[in-house]
């Protein structure tokens, strides 16, 4: 018998974002273009715990991945390696973290996936290591992979699983496919029931609200912005109190062709401090990290800029704009001179 946990991770796992149409007042100036008002989901893991979930009965299992193919195991896979973040991030959510052999290089959350040995991914797929960690089965996206790659994974005895959720409906469908293909269906049951009630708890209180993934985020965006010659905008991510998120902060995101920079403050209190949770800047040179070897099997992301949201290093504490370097605020204040008064 194993407790199941439903997490507040499955949310960014699954890449919701939810467009709240006059949830806040919008703040603009002159020389920046409308603001775009998100829900912040917590980064860290607030636990729901449920009820006590009998292991489903081992047997065969057989899976339509979604791209239509079917996927026949012996029994639910028990070695997986899974090369997108949301797809890691679904198997912790479903308490099957311990099946994870391996990871794509950009899988970082929940921390204890770094733990995990990771593999070069995307158009760089190294199929070696993969093999080397010997899964059953590899979760991939249909962004980058080959055919030829899939067949030199198939060739080898590795079942391959296509998960790409392209809009909310996809997110319950890899949810349940990943739950199913683990022998972990209960629990994807009650995953994809309190993602429902996520977002039926929003709508209720703001009407008006779409949800979308990451990617339909960035297509809209896209239609809105065809090109990058005025490249200036800012947009914010506010605790909703739903979902577990946080009800009290709030990041203010400005981007330009020079950097980025991410503001964090509690917006339930007045005049409280904005603190730098990341900025990046774009003149600074930077060069892909070396390929893994069998001494370093991770690649070295260290050269992430300045100042990154993801808090792997030292130098990512979260620090007032005015402790910055001079050199550095005097880029910030070229473009908004407002967060310095």
């Amino acid at each position: 018998m194993k407790k199941m946990r439903i997490t507040a991770l499955i949310l960014a796992a699954c890449m919701l974002l939810a467009l709240l149409a006059g949830c806040s007042k919008q703040e603009n100036s002159a020389d920046t273009q409308d603001e775009v008002t998100l829900p912040m989901t917590e980064e860290q893991e607030p636990v729901v715990d449920g009820p006590e979930i009998p292991d489903d009965d081992e047997g065969p299992v057989t899976v339509a991945d979604m791209t239509g193919r079917e996927i026949t195991l012996d029994a639910p896979a028990e070695r997986v390696v899974a090369l997108t973040a949301s797809d890691c991030e679904i198997l912790y959510a479903l308490g099957a973290g311990d099946l994870l052999v391996g990871r794509g290089e950009y899988c970082d959350y929940p921390a204890e996936v770094m733990d995990v040995p990771s593999v070069q991914s995307g158009y760089d797929t190294n199929i070696e290591q993969i093999l080397a960690l010997e899964p059953q089965v590899l979760v991939m996206s249909t962004m980058a992979q080959s055919e030829e790659q899939i067949q030199q994974l198939e060739n080898a005895g590795v079942k391959v699983v296509v998960s790409d959720a392209q809009d909310i409906k996809g997110v319950y469908e890899a949810v349940n496919m990943i739950g199913k293909l683990l022998g972990k269906e209960k629990e994807a049951d009650l995953i994809c029931d309190a993602m429902k009630m996520w977002v039926t708890g929003t709508k209720e209180r703001w009407p008006d609200t779409h949800f979308v993934t990451f990617g339909e985020f960035g297509e809209l965006w896209r239609k809105q912005y065809k090109s990058n010659d005025d490249w200036n905008y800012r947009f914010v991510e506010r605790g909703s109190g739903l979902g577990d998120s946080y009800n009290n902060l709030e990041i203010k995101w400005f981007m330009n062709k020079e950097f980025r920079l991410a503001l964090l403050r509690d917006w339930h209190t007045k005049n409280s401090p904005a603190y730098v949770i990341d900025f990046s800047r774009y003149d600074l040179p930077a060069h892909e990290p070396a390929d893994p070897t069998p001494t370093k099997p991770a690649k070295d992301w260290s050269l992430i800029n300045k100042i990154n949201q993801k808090g792997l290093r030292p130098q990512d504490k979260p620090v007032l704009i005015d402790k910055l370097e001079k050199e550095d605020q005097d880029l910030i204040r070229k473009y908004y001179p407002e967060l310095f008064k």
